[in-house]
């Protein structure tokens, strides 16, 4: 910034500052004295310049965002909202009156550009404190609480429900509206209220949502402390056990046998695991995929983009501009985000297998230990975030959308079992929804599935032991049906190829009941991680040599399959396209597409993960097995389960209309990232690796055990000797 730049600058902030003052001036000498003139005031608050203009604007506009007393049955609301217009010109008692109907939502700027949410002063309403002696009664006092209503104008000859269609009628007030009312009136009384005055103007009344400052006593329920308590035992066990590790880095006693277990809760320990440069390593001493860190956070970023293009969709400053900014090529890349889910799936299946492949061999492979590792891998992260979101997390949100957070909170509270017992994606009960299933975490699916196809994988892998030829002719067929019974259900249900825009809700639930979240139609990618595993395990395979040319032939080949499976469905995806204009889709396509196209998608990333890891594509292995990811890959997991829920509190904790661009998007994206990053690190660290390094200390053997100890007592001793050294030098 220049100095001129900078002159100007606080200039501007020395006027605002002046201004500031003179308001504050203004209302300390009325709340003090009760006596300074109320028009000067007006003029210095830039209000109206009469009492008569002032009551005359209430009176017409009471009904709309006070209950009104001859309405309503509650003697107490009566009372203080009849006082509302007696001191909005009588200041002795203060200007509460005057802050409730300032902290009103108005009539917004852009409401022909598609502005529909006047949301008001959120935090000016609830700083409302009103203290009044009415006559003839005792002196009264209450807090502001804070409505939002919502409405729709009533249909008429199957009007269709749009701004444009509330631009065209005119209505003075929006979709969406804040207003303040006391705190002694409750949902009921303004729900009644207004909605005989939104049905007299032919608008019919969505819903009322009242919020006034949390008392946290009276809300705090037991599931609320059990949850607390057991976060403060983490949080308190990796304090003390941290402290206890770095006291005793030099004490080879203290850091063996039974000390282990209390080692396992180090936070320091757990840090240095999870920011090491290394890559994660197997007991069986098998040479690390490295490709797959970056596939992982590639793959990671692109969820998180693709969630926030809806995240905060339905509050809008520019609902009628924003299309403007949707890219059809973009949101066909970002719409088409499904096949994400299933790059990590190719990748569990890859990676159990090629660690199991070697177990099988032996004939040493334990089914109960998988299981038991991968439960332990998967559950605590997911546990800890449904107790966290089935109780405490509605105290973390606040705004004219904290209703959001609170439905999150709500469902949780009643689904929660379904996701840690990892049968979520199955409709059981009364857990079927608008869109699908309703379950605590939408995200939580995919730990079902991957779980489900986990336990299926013994059954793939012991007939390999037995007779190869056997087993691989069982896992061909096993993989002919992956392809096969998605094809019979998408026939059969008459199923889009996926998720398009310009579905029904009828059909978008059935589709993804009946085919994105059951195992068996998610499995193709899955089992194409099992054959890659099983390829690199094959000498054959793992000392294959390939020309340059055919690798580079090769990776055209497959990235063009890669775009080609994500833009195929453009035509039928982009919203500038009348749906007369769009072409129609041949059953066949659809058919092809449904059951191929996870499994295509499968096989581009087997080639990516063959060709680096046996050294055929030395540049692209580079830049994929690039060191400084490897600690963001372990991350990917639990910032899966974690960014959907920071950005349902984000969205929460909105206090106004978000304007809708590309630039807008891509810094949310970035800053969810980034807060969703900190909280999987504190999640990773304090629950994962803690939980699981006690499973590896339980399952060990005692001779393993005893190796253990004996290095690190080696350590120990290089780090005294070290120690000794430097102090020798420093004499």
């Amino acid at each position: 910034m220049s100095p001129y730049q900078t002159n100007v600058y606080s200039r501007k902030i020395i006027t605002h500052n002046k201004k500031l003052r003179k308001i504050k001036k203004l209302n300390f000498t009325y709340e003090e004295n009760n006596h300074s003139p109320k028009k000067d005031l007006h003029r210095h608050l830039g209000l109206l310049n009469s009492d008569r203009d002032l009551l005359g604007l209430y009176t017409e506009l009471e009904s709309f965002y006070v209950p009104i007393a001859s309405r309503i049955n509650n003697k107490e609301c009566k009372i203080d909202v009849e006082a509302i217009p007696l001191h909005l010109t009588n200041i002795k008692n203060g200007i509460w009156a005057m802050e409730m109907v300032d902290s009103w939502g108005k009539f917004p700027d852009g409401w022909f550009f598609g502005n529909i949410h006047s949301v008001g002063m959120f935090e000016e309403c609830l700083k409302v404190h009103a203290n009044y002696k009415p006559l003839l009664r005792p002196r009264r006092n209450f807090t502001g609480q804070y409505c939002t209503i919502s409405y729709m104008p009533q249909e008429k000859n199957d009007t269709v429900r749009s701004p444009t269609m509330l631009a065209l009628l005119k209505i003075p007030l929006p979709y969406f509206y804040g207003t303040c009312i006391p705190s002694t009136c409750t949902k009921d009384d303004m729900a009644s209220s207004v909605n005989v005055t939104l049905v007299e103007s032919n608008r019919e009344l969505v819903s009322v949502i009242c919020q006034t400052e949390p008392s946290l006593p009276k809300e705090v329920t037991p599931a609320d402390i059990a949850v607390i308590v057991f976060l403060l035992v983490l949080v308190t066990l990796a304090f003390l056990a941290t402290v206890f590790d770095v006291l005793t880095a030099t004490l080879p006693n203290f850091r063996q046998g039974k000390w282990q277990f209390v080692l396992a809760f180090s936070l320091y320990a757990s840090m240095t695991k999870l920011w090491s440069y290394a890559p994660t390593t197997s007991k069986s001493g098998l040479r690390p995929i490295t490709c797959l860190y970056s596939v992982r956070c590639i793959t990671m970023v692109w969820i998180v983009n693709a969630h926030q293009l809806s995240t905060g969709i339905t509050f809008l400053a520019n609902t009628l501009d924003a299309p403007r900014y949707d890219d059809p090529l973009i949101n066909q890349v970002m719409g088409n985000a499904w096949f994400s889910v299933d790059s990590f799936l190719f990748m569990t299946g890859l990676v159990l297998a090629y660690r199991a492949l070697p177990l099988v061999k032996r004939g040493t492979f334990n089914p109960f230990i998988l299981f038991l590792k991968r439960f332990c891998r998967l559950w605590p992260s997911l546990f800890v975030i449904c107790a966290f979101c089935s109780t405490v997390i509605r105290f973390i949100g606040r705004g004219p959308r904290q209703w959001v957070l609170a439905g999150l909170q709500q469902r949780c509270a009643k689904h929660w079992w379904r996701d840690v017992l990892f049968i979520n994606n199955f409709i059981i009960g009364n857990n079927k929804g608008e869109l699908g299933i309703e379950d605590c975490l939408d995200q939580s699916w995919y730990s079902a599935v991957d779980f489900q196809l986990m336990l299926f994988l013994p059954l793939l892998l012991f007939p390999l032991y037995w007779n190869k030829r056997a087993g691989e002719l069982w896992l061909s067929f096993v993989s002919l049906l992956s392809v096969i019974i998605p094809m019979v259900i998408t026939i059969v249900y008459n199923l889009p190829p996926t998720l398009l825009t310009n579905i029904s809700l009828e059909v978008h639930r059935e589709y993804v009941t009946k085919m994105y979240l059951v195992p068996w139609c998610r499995a193709g990618p899955w089992l194409v991680g099992v054959w890659t595993a099983l390829a690199l395990h094959s000498p054959r395979v793992a000392n294959i040599k390939i020309h340059k040319v055919v690798v580079a032939l090769g990776y055209i080949l497959v990235f063009s399959l890669g775009f080609l499976i994500l833009l195929c469905l453009y035509p039928w995806n982009n919203n500038e396209l009348d749906i007369v204009e769009r072409p129609k889709l041949s059953r066949g396509f659809v058919v092809l597409y449904g059951s191929c196209a996870r499994p295509l998608w499968g096989l581009m990333l087997a080639w990516v993960v063959i060709t680096c890891h046996t050294g055929n594509a030395k540049l692209i292995n580079r830049f994929l097995s690039y060191p400084g990811l490897w600690p963001l890959g372990r991350l990917c997991f639990g910032m899966y389960l974690t960014s959907p829920v920071v950005q349902v509190w984000w969205d929460s904790m909105l206090m106004r209309p978000i304007y809708y661009n590309s630039v807008n998007k891509i810094l949310e994206s970035a800053g969810i990232i980034f807060v969703s990053g900190v909280v999987t690190v504190l999640i990773t660290c304090l629950v994962e690796m803690p939980f699981y390094s006690l499973l590896h200390l339980l399952l060990a053997p005692k001779s393993k055990t005893s190796d253990a100890q004996d290095l690190t007592t080696d350590k120990i001793k290089r780090r005294k000797s070290s120690l000794s050294e430097f102090e020798t030098k420093l004499n």
